[in-house]
């Protein structure tokens, strides 16, 4: 009998993932096609007063290297 729940329970995860990926699946491909011709609205602050891109005067920080650096700093102290 347990053999028989356990046979059922797994059929039954693998039908609920193959719908649930199917269906997934099916949601994002009509989301994109219908908003790939929406125009997706930027951050309000990228634009000056007469709604043209300002791109000479954004600031743009990147932190280049790995983070195990700030730990070897932090064993110093």
């Amino acid at each position: 009998m347990l053999t028989l729940f356990i046979a059922l329970g797994a059929i039954m995860l693998q039908m609920f993932l193959l719908i649930g990926g199917v269906i997934g699946y099916l949601i994002y491909s009509h989301l994109v096609i219908t908003t790939s011709n929406a125009i997706i609205p930027d951050h309000p602050e990228f634009f000056d007063k007469d709604g043209n891109m300002i791109s000479e005067e954004l600031i743009t920080i990147r932190f280049e290297g790995s983070y195990d650096q700030f730990e070897e700093w932090g064993d110093d102290e």
